[in-house]
């Protein structure tokens, strides 16, 4: 199965607007926490925008495509915290470090709070990774970054990396 993510950055002053536009597409719109004005998509098939939200975008939307590398069947959960990830190895050390986060995302999943932890491979990047995780609140993802098992991943993916890991927490639009 393919997975699409794509994210979407707006002028702050057409949040509002944009989000109401990202509600209708019927796959799932996340919207950042930090900065409202950032969304991600995710699909299991391909994604289309609306022609409305061109005029609201600061950047181009950014469109990846995914094989999977741990995945699970999954729903996704109103109030659930996300926390999507986007992890790039150096390409050397694709395979070891998508060994590394496929084993992450089966320890996360024994974690309690955790909803879901999945993780694909992009299509023409296969060294380029995105986690997406769902948790039950703040506290519970919290907890879970601080434990053994998350600092010995980090640890170990530390000098596999290309570039800084890059972890965005995400609440669905509603």
């Amino acid at each position: 199965m393919n997975y699409t993510v794509a994210y979407i950055e707006v002028d702050p002053a057409a949040t509002d607007k944009a989000s109401d536009l990202l509600k209708g597409l019927g796959s799932a719109c996340l919207q950042e926490t930090a900065r409202p004005n950032r969304f991600v998509i995710l699909s299991e098939s391909g994604i289309t925008i609306d022609a409305k939200l061109s005029p609201l975008l600061i950047t181009a939307v950014d469109q990846r495509h995914h094989d999977a590398l741990a995945v699970e069947d999954f729903e996704i959960q109103e109030k659930a915290l996300f926390v999507v990830t986007h992890i790039d190895v150096i390409p050397p050390e694709k395979e070891t470090g998508a060994a590394l986060i496929a084993q992450m995302c089966l320890d996360s999943r024994k974690d309690e709070g955790c909803l879901s932890c999945v993780a694909w491979a992009q299509m023409d990047r296969p060294n380029h990774m995105t986690v997406v995780e769902q948790w039950q609140h703040a506290a519970a993802q919290s907890a879970h970054a601080a434990n053994a098992p998350m600092k010995n991943f980090r640890q170990a993916l530390a000098p596999l990396s290309g570039a800084l890991y890059d972890e965005r927490f995400y609440q669905l639009v509603r």
